[in-house]
Formats: structure tokens, C-alpha cells, sequence
């Protein structure tokens, strides 16, 4: 039949545009965004609307971040995303079934959507990778890796677990048959915590098509299987560990179990603290591979060797990877890195990369071990199923910029990870480091700045980032240039005015304020001959230096014994320094800035002067106070006025801090004035006289007491009998109703504000208070209920803005 005269098919209807409506301009990345916001039944009703969003909100990447954002206790996965959460929100089984059946359509192309189908089905056999450029060793010596590459580059290991059990016992077979019934944490982008029965892992490994699917990333494994510790041992050459010191409980995470399909992987990032790690892989699904490495006169031939992969790619510190950006926060120094998935990286951005800005790169092999230094950029590719274990390590080497990481502060921390690219040019300058060009002002487009974040770089239209990565701008030219990692230069960035007791604690960090004191002290006391290092740690961390010179200007007031090697540090325990020397105990007062540190041995002092008027039995139990001032620096030098908490001391710096007070007080520091204060503080979060003088003051209360022998209860908690925690308990309750006993401190009616709202108005912001009846407080409970009336509307005005 003659078809020439037919007329031609219709054009494809573009079914975007009707389907959309007022959605249309956006991009449909931004679309997925929104809904992965949405909870499952605006998902499932929206899907309603049109074609399109029909699609939209059927895809298993959505499904997937709904079902791990609703997700409660350990995860069964049920085949697909779509039909896991259904059943996690009790949907009967006969309507997830028939949710199984998905509707298709014409009329509608996506890119964003057609690239992350690609990543969900690709497989990467067939992905030629070449052996890399991370030098290979066996065989070496601790004194050749730390004088080539401890500190200084990464390097593959081979050899050292040639005697380890899990070398040959840890297969996903044996694992499951062993411990298929344990679980172990997931690692995924959501912030909750994920667990899976290894049994159920297996299983989704052997089901999914995720862009980005989970792996285990457990760093609680020797405690859900301990025996899984006795299958490996550290390496020689990474034995030296400054955590050590730590019992588990206070240990940051340090050691991880890794499981993980084709396609899995951690994303770009620098480990945290800027510690050291290395990576050890055993084994997974195998594969036919050849390779041919050499080292120097030795060769070494493996042909056709049955392994499994991984792949990684790594920059030195200061070098972020394309498009990868890097937040700090102003405030507390929190850093966070919005980064692709590791696939996505190796898909997207690497083809678009220059041969000279690739990363290093390597394909680690089952047995062989990667070390990683400090500060160090590492994205890792499971081209296999694979399991692995790993840990992060603090030595002599990394220690400093552990500290450092550790620091209040945040405009060092965008530094060690950013470069030249976190520095501008006044900075730069300033720092004392090599001449950079004026175009070093210049940004490069992925580093960003969102509101109160460090400013790394401006944000610039996409022919820009081409441009930039093809190496045409100034920026680029700077993210090139050779960085120095130098603990000198990096400590030049410094906020001088943060000071770890006062300055707000990052919630990234991976061990608390307290904890880290304790860390350093105990490192001072188990490890003598490692000092010199200690105490530069400690000046960084803690500004040891400047609290050591307080304590020693005290004891030259009071003739008291100059402090010895052991007595230099601060004792990890409390929230302000604190120096145990042979017969008295210093505690000097920081945290909170002056005012805070002024009323807190105000008030302390109040107590004491309580406890000696009323002969309460408590007296026999409570350290004898030997004295008490201020120390100031003035002029060069520091300066101790003696102060019993009477009076106002007579310090020309205090001016601002004195206006706030009655000198007309016995103690105008007292616990009523510290009331008072503090209700002030919780109705002013922005005083700006009293933040200036938290940030500008060398001004710093102190006590000395006489020091109680024995240990403090921390030390025997784990070793007090049954009987002995009993007795130890009535004793406590009988302290404790002899201080319920204590008269209260009378309060001065002058110390009440002339204007305040009634009692009554401050209770009604409470649930389930009757307002109605006529209530008669007296001025000390109208203080207090005032205080939590406050602080509960900051608390909940600090919800409502997180």
C-alpha cells in the first residue's frame, strides 16, 4: 500500500505546562524539593491533581526521604519506598498492593528526573577505572610512614591484616548467619537515627535501585556484637591514639562497621575534628580484575585477581571539591557540607573536570588499608558490595589541629577546609602569608554564604561556574594555589575574643566542652612526655596560658605554693577553671562573662557567710573558704583586689557592671540580685552592655578553698559497693535537709523593679494555672514564677524560629 499521501502523526502534547499551572515556572528539581517536605498524605493527595504531578509524587527517591523521615525503630524494607512507608503509617495491605501498579504517560520529559532514574539503575562494571595515584606500600616501617606520609599525604597499605579473622570471616554469608538478627545503624542524609536487623540490610541490598542507597555506617558495633572487635586489631602504625584516654561513655565516635551495595558511598567531606583515619577493606561480591602497581625497584604483578572495589578520590586540605559547598556557622562555629551523593560526584562532576583539578585517586582492594591524613577532602565509591572498618585517631601529629578544630570560633574552621577561598584579602594579609593577588577577593561559586554564616564566597550564575571551573577567573586561580595546612598559619584566624567558658558550643562537634576539658587534663597527667605538645593543644583550646597566669598571680598574692608541672592545667570537671594545688583549690570564675562570674562567687560567698551565722551542720562538710578577689590585667601585669562578697569592689573597669547594683547591700551580689539579673538576661537575650562587657573585660572573680582529701565521686562510682552507695545516699539526704533547713537571705524591697507585671499576668502564660483566683505571693516567688514565665517564652520563640 502507497502510504506517501498520509498525513503526518500529531505532535506529542507537552503535558508540563496544563499539568502544572502556576508550578510550571519552576525547576522541577525545586518541585521535588518542596515535596520531600510534605508529609505522606499531601504527597498521596497531590499526586491526584494532574499527569504530572502524578509522577512527581511516585518517585522512590521521594518515597524514600518521606519513609526514613517518619521512621521508628528498626526498618523493614518491603520491596519498594512507596510501599515501606505505607505500611510505617498502617495502610492496609490490600490498598498498598494496588499502590504497586503505577499509571505512565506521554507528553513529559524531565532531565532532573531522568538522571537520577540513570543513578538508581546504573551499574558500574563496566566503568573503567585506572589503579590511581595514591602510592602503594608494604612492609613499612612506623618511622618511614611517619616521616613520608603521617601528617602529610595519603597512602594505600597492603599487609596488615594478612593475620586478622575478619579477613576471611567477615562475608556477607557468614556475617548474616552469625548475627543476622543484630542490628546496626544506618547511615543516611536524614538526621534520625536508622537501625536495621543485618537480616533485613542483606535484603534490601539485594532489592534496591536507590541513587544513593544506605549503608551500614555503625560506630556502636563492638558493643551490639562485641565479638566482631576480636576479628581485627589496629595496625602497628596507628596505635598511638590521644582518645585513649577517654572512658568509652566520654570517647567521641571513633570506629566504624561499613556495609554497603554497588553504588554506595560516603560523600565529600573532611572527618571530624580534623582527626586521621585509615580504612581497611575485607571483602564482598567479587569480580575479575587485573592490575599492575610498582614502587620504586619493586614490582609487584596481580593478574586477574577476584576482588571487590571500592573507589576514592581525595584533595588536600583547603582544596573543596566542585560542587560541594561549605557553611559555618557565625555564632557557634557549626560546620555543615551540603554535598552530592558520591555517585552523583563521580557522574555529574568529575567528566566536567580539568586533567590538573582532578582529585587523587585510587581503587582499594580487599586487604589493603588507606590511610588518610588530617583536614583531608575524601569522597568514597563502593563499585562492589562491600564491607569495610575504619577508624578516626588523634595522635602527636594531628593533635594540634584537633585542638584547633576544637576551638570556639569559626572563621579558622572555613580555613582548614576551604583555603585561600574562606580568606579575604585584609585577612590574608594580615596573617602574614605569601603575597595573593587582588583577585583573591574574587569567589569561587561553590562555596556559600546563607545569612549569618562565614562568608566563603558570592553566589554566581552558572556561566560563571563554567567559567570558573575552565579556569578563567581569579578564584579559580586561588583554589588552585598551593595551600599551607600549617598549624602556625591556620592559628592566625583565631577569633581572639571567643573564649572556650564563654563562647556557645558547636552541636557538631564530636565531643562536649566538658568532655574535652576532661581530655586534656587527663592526657596532662598520662602522658608526661608528651607536655610541650599538650600545653600548645591546651593554649588553643582552652587558652591555658591566659588562666595559668591568673592562678599564678594569686599564689604570688597569697604566698601561696607556686603551682607544679602537674598543677598547671585546669581539671576537666566543672564549668570554670579549676586548679587542684597541695593544699587548696582555686576555681577562678569565667563562664558567663564577668557579670555571671561576679554574681556566681556573690552568691557563692553569701552561702558560706549563711552557713558559718547559723552554726549549720552543713559548715562541717563544705571546704573552708581561705579567700577570695578579683584578679584583673591592667598595664602589663595582673593585679589582685581581696573581696568577701560586701561591698562593691573598687576596679575602674567595673563601671558599667557596678551601675547595675546597690551598693547598699550586705552582699549586692547576692542570690536576690542574681535574680534579679538573671530575670533581666531572660527578658533582654540582646543586652548590649552586658555582651560588651562579656567579650571586652580582663576582669575575673576567684576563691581559694581548702582541699578535702580523698577522690572526687566520679572517680568511685563504679567501685562503691551495695552498701556503700546506701550509706553514701542517707548521708546525702541528711545534707540535704540541713540545707532546706538554711533561713533564707532576706530580700530588699529596693532590689524589686519599680514596674513589673502583676504574678497573676506572668502565671497566666502558663497551661492549666486558674487566673481567676485572686493570688498573694510574696515578692521571692513573684521573682521566680517572673524568671520561668520569661524563659519559657524564649524557649518557646526558640522553637518556633528552629
Amino acid at each position: 500500500m502507497d502510504n506517501s499521501e498520509a498525513p503526518p502523526p500529531s505532535a506529542m502534547r507537552d503535558r508540563r505546562s496544563d499539568a502544572l499551572g502556576s508550578l510550571r515556572v519552576l525547576p522541577d528539581e525545586i518541585i521535588s524539593a518542596i515535596l520531600e517536605n510534605l508529609t505522606t498524605r499531601d504527597v498521596a493527595r497531590l499526586a491526584c491533581l494532574s499527569s504530572v504531578m502524578y509522577i512527581f509524587c511516585n518517585e522512590e527517591p521521594l518515597w524514600m526521604d518521606l519513609c526514613l523521615r517518619i521512621c521508628r525503630g528498626p526498618l523493614q524494607y518491603k520491596g519498594s519506598w512507596k510501599k515501606t512507608t505505607l505500611h510505617l503509617e498502617n495502610v492496609p495491605d490490600k490498598y498498598i498492593e494496588n499502590s504497586g501498579r503505577p499509571m505512565s504517560f506521554d507528553g513529559f520529559n524531565s532531565l532532573f528526573l531522568y538522571r537520577r532514574l540513570y543513578r538508581c539503575y546504573t551499574t558500574l562494571d563496566g566503568f573503567n577505572f585506572d589503579g590511581g595515584n595514591v602510592e602503594r606500600k608494604m612492609d613499612i616501617s612506623p618511622g618511614e610512614f611517619r616521616h613520608q606520609y603521617d601528617g602529610k599525604k595519603p597512602v594505600l597499605l597492603l599487609g596488615l591484616t594478612d593475620s586478622w579473622p575478619a579477613r576471611s570471616s567477615w562475608t556477607i554469608d557468614q556475617l548474616t548467619a552469625k548475627y543476622g538478627d543484630k542490628s546496626f545503624r544506618i547511615s543516611q542524609r536524614s538526621t534520625r537515627k536508622i537501625s536495621m536487623e543485618l537480616k533485613d540490610y542483606v535484603s534490601y541490598m539485594n532489592l534496591q535501585h536507590d541513587e544513593d542507597p544506605l549503608y551500614i555506617f555503625d560506630d556502636k558495633f563492638g558493643e551490639t556484637v562485641p565479638s566482631l572487635l576480636k576479628d581485627y586489631s589496629v595496625p602497628q602504625l596507628f596505635n598511638e591514639d590521644y582518645f585513649e584516654v577517654l572512658d568509652r561513655e566520654q570517647r567521641p565516635p571513633f570506629r566504624w562497621f561499613i556495609v554497603g551495595p554497588e553504588r554506595s558511598g560516603a560523600s565529600w567531606h573532611v572527618d571530624p575534628a580534623l582527626t586521621s583515619a585509615w580504612n581497611t577493606l575485607l571483602c564482598g561480591r567479587k569480580r575479575a580484575l587485573g592490575l599492575l602497581f610498582a614502587h620504586s625497584a619493586l614490582v609487584y604483578g596481580v593478574l586477574f585477581r577476584i576482588a571487590v572495589e571500592t573507589r576514592w578520590a581525595l584533595y588536600p586540605p583547603g582544596r573543596v571539591p566542585l560542587g560541594v559547598t561549605v557553611h559555618v556557622n557565625e555564632e557557634d562555629g557549626d560546620v555543615n557540607i551540603d554535598t552530592p551523593s558520591s555517585l552523583q560526584w563521580w557522574l555529574d562532576f568529575y567528566p566536567l573536570l580539568a586533567d590538573e583539578d582532578k582529585p587523587i585517586e585510587c581503587t582499594q582492594l580487599p586487604g589493603e588499608t588507606i590511610f588518610v591524613p588530617s583536614g583531608w577532602w575524601h569522597c568514597v565509591l563502593n563499585l562492589e558490595t562491600t564491607i569495610a572498618v575504619t577508624q578516626n585517631f588523634v595522635n602527636s601529629v594531628n593533635f594540634e589541629y584537633v585542638c584547633l578544630d576544637l576551638t570556639p570560633g569559626y572563621h579558622h574552621k572555613g580555613v582548614c577546609r576551604a583555603g585561600f577561598l574562606a580568606i579575604d584579602k585584609a585577612s590574608l594579609d594580615g596573617a602574614q602569608t605569601s603575597c595573593v593577588s587582588d583577585e583573591a577577593e574574587q569567589s569561587y561559586p561553590d562555596l556559600t554564604r546563607k545569612e549569618k554564616r562565614l562568608k566563603i564566597k558570592e553566589h554566581k550564575e552558572e556561566s560563571e561556574c563554567d567559567k570558573t571551573t575552565n579556569g578563567d577567573s581569579g578564584s579559580h586561580d586561588l583554589w588552585r594555589q598551593e595551600f599551607s595546612y600549617d598549624i602556625e598559619f591556620l592559628v592566625s584566624f583565631l577569633d581572639k575574643d571567643r573564649d572556650h567558658y564563654n563562647s556557645p558550643w558547636s552541636l557538631g562537634n564530636c565531643i562536649g566542652q566538658r568532655e574535652m576539658r576532661e581530655w586534656l587534663y587527663k592526657l596532662w597527667i598520662g602522658k608526661p612526655g608528651a607536655r610541650d605538645l599538650i600545653w600548645k593543644g591546651a593554649c588553643l583550646a582552652l587558652n591555658a596560658e591566659k588562666w595559668f597566669h591568673c592562678l599564678v598571680a594569686v599564689c604570688n598574692f597569697l604566698n601561696l605554693t607556686s603551682p607544679t608541672a602537674d598543677e598547671r592545667l585546669p581539671v576537666g570537671t566543672g564549668s570554670n577553671p579549676v586548679y587542684l594545688l597541695p593544699d587548696c583549690v582555686v576555681k577562678i570564675f569565667v563562664e558567663g562573662g564577668l557579670e555571671t562570674s561576679m554574681y556566681g562567687l556573690g552568691t557563692e560567698l553569701q552561702f558560706y557567710s549563711l552557713l558559718h551565722k547559723v552554726s549549720s551542720p552543713l559548715e562541717c562538710f563544705v571546704p573552708e573558704v581561705l579567700a577570695s578577689g578579683i584578679v584583673y590585667f591592667e598595664k602589663g601585669s595582673h593585679k589582685i583586689v581581696p573581696w568577701n562578697g560586701k561591698g562593691v569592689p573598687k576596679i575602674n573597669n567595673m563601671s558599667t557592671l557596678m551601675s547595675a547594683v546597690r551598693e547598699e547591700d550586705e552582699f549586692p551580689f547576692g542570690v536576690w540580685s542574681k535574680n534579679m539579673f538573671e530575670l533581666s538576661r531572660a527578658n533582654m537575650l540582646s543586652n548590649e552592655s552586658a555582651n560588651a562587657i562579656t567579650g571586652s573585660t580582663k576582669i575575673w572573680p576567684f576563691i581559694v578553698t581548702k582541699r578535702c582529701k580523698g577522690k572526687i565521686f566520679a572517680e568511685l562510682r563504679d567501685t562503691l559497693s551495695w552498701e556503700e552507695a546506701l550509706n553514701l545516699a542517707s548521708f546525702l539526704g541528711e545534707q540535704l535537709q540541713n540545707l532546706h533547713l538554711l533561713p533564707c537571705p532576706p530580700i530588699n524591697k529596693c532590689t524589686l523593679p519599680e514596674t513589673h507585671h502583676s504574678t497573676e499576668g506572668a502565671l497566666a502564660n502558663w497551661d492549666g494555672v486558674d487566673t481567676s483566683v485572686k493570688l498573694d505571693y510574696s515578692a521571692e516567688t513573684e521573682i521566680l514564677t517572673k524568671t520561668l514565665s520569661v524563659k519559657k517564652k524564649n524557649v518557646k520563640a526558640s522553637l518556633t524560629t528552629w
